[in-house]
């Protein structure tokens, strides 16, 4: 009888052993880590893959609080599942970043005896870091695409219909300098129409010409260099003056300061040529009048160099003030992609730009655009 007693129990602890062994299999060839753990977040056993994570022997990692080893020494994270099962005893899932910067997906289940109490959990968890970096690369794919799909619609509309004005301003001087000549009058390269066709077509270079610099600006990398302020202004001033020789344009330039530094780069010649090309384009006087103030002002801790550009002209509405920047009016004479490409270079410059009345309370007499630049020591 004892001899039958003590093979009966060889034959059970052979089949625990068994048991166990194939349990340790089983576990260890799984993917996911697999935890179980008791009611205070001790381990009781985990598989290889758990232990692997972290670089440690399955072994060591018995009688180790979980949370202490992945997440957090003091004590389980707000967004623990296991916590979450441990208290209510139900299934729990989340998705937790641990301080490596890793990613896990976290499903979380109660274990509970055949007298229903709850005497652990198991934790069954995923890594997922690079599956949410492809995600994430994805989605910033996709918000650039959608953006360049954006900014080509707007340069196409803007440029079909700026073009379609162009040519329409030229096709009608042609036609008055063909109905002229039909009636036997004698057509001069002084004539007020052939000046029209000229502007057109320098209205038409300029256009082109602004769309292939924007496009270079969202598709590369700026970099900005110390230059001298009123250097580039002079330049500016005498461009203007010969760019439109059948007007009288005065330019006036007034600073306290010989010289002043910003940072930007080649293109800050844009910003200033196109200001001045709108306020000799929206200008009805006969003489044309510009003047270009300078002076220094601290805005938030900062140094600034302001720059003030007043003329004469026929002013911007206060509701328009703000959509000039965005986009050019349809009712306003232009380029249509100017004052875009100004507000573009003023960003990158670190700058700001606004418009306001050249007389405060009526636009009619004039604008003053007012820019801000960082000074550069």
């Amino acid at each position: 009888m004892e001899k039958s007693i003590k093979i009966k129990k060889s034959i059970s602890e052979d089949s625990l052993r068994k048991a166990e062994r194939e349990k340790a299999l089983i576990l260890s060839s799984i993917a996911e880590l697999v935890i179980f753990q008791d009611t205070n977040h001790n381990i009781i056993w985990a598989n290889k893959a758990a232990a692997d994570s972290i670089d440690m022997n399955i072994d060591d990692l018995k009688g180790k609080k979980c949370y202490s080893l992945w997440c957090n020494p003091e004590g389980p994270i707000k967004e623990c599942p296991v916590q979450i099962t441990l208290k209510n005893k139900i299934d729990a899932e989340a998705e937790v970043k641990t301080p490596d910067g890793r990613v896990w997906h976290i499903k979380s289940y109660p274990v509970i005896d055949e007298n229903d109490k709850l005497i652990g959990a198991v934790e069954v968890t995923s890594e997922i870091t690079q599956l949410r970096l492809t995600q994430e690369h994805l989605k910033k794919s996709e918000k650039q695409y959608r953006e360049a799909y954006n900014r080509s619609r707007f340069y196409k509309d803007l440029f079909a219909h700026d073009i379609s004005n162009i040519l329409q301003g030229i096709l009608s001087s042609v036609e008055l300098i063909t109905l002229k000549s039909e009636k036997g009058s004698t057509i001069n390269y002084d004539d007020p129409l052939i000046d029209i066709i000229k502007q057109q077509l320098k209205r038409g270079t300029r256009l082109a010409s602004n769309v292939r610099k924007l496009s270079e600006l969202e598709d590369s990398d700026i970099i900005l260099d110390k230059m001298e302020l009123i250097k580039i202004l002079k330049r500016s001033k005498t461009l203007i003056v010969n760019a439109f020789p059948q007007k009288k344009i005065q330019i006036k330039l007034n600073s306290d300061y010989e010289t002043l530094y910003i940072l930007a780069n080649d293109l800050v010649n844009e910003v200033f040529e196109n200001i001045m090309i709108n306020s000799v384009n929206h200008n009805i006087n006969s003489i044309i009048e510009i003047e270009i103030k300078l002076s220094k002002e601290i805005k938030d801790d900062i140094n600034f160099i302001k720059l003030e550009i007043i003329d004469n002209g026929i002013g911007i509405s206060d509701s328009n003030k703000q959509r000039v920047f965005i986009r050019e009016i349809e009712n306003m004479r232009g380029s249509g992609l100017g004052l875009k490409l100004v507000k573009k270079l003023v960003d990158i410059y670190n700058g700001k730009i606004w418009i306001e009345d050249k007389i405060k309370g009526d636009h009619s007499f004039g604008c003053n655009c007012i820019l801000l630049f960082p000074e550069a020591i």
